[in-house]
């Protein structure tokens, strides 16, 4: 869909997700 996801590492080393509407974008982590 047209949303875009960040997933950013907190200072615990855990993963969040936050989504934006209207773009579209796959986070380098996610790259093979």
């Amino acid at each position: 869909g047209n949303s875009i996801w960040l997933i950013e590492k907190n200072e615990e080393g855990k993963f969040s997700e936050q989504e934006f509407y209207g773009f579209s974008f796959v986070p380098l982590i996610n790259q093979q």
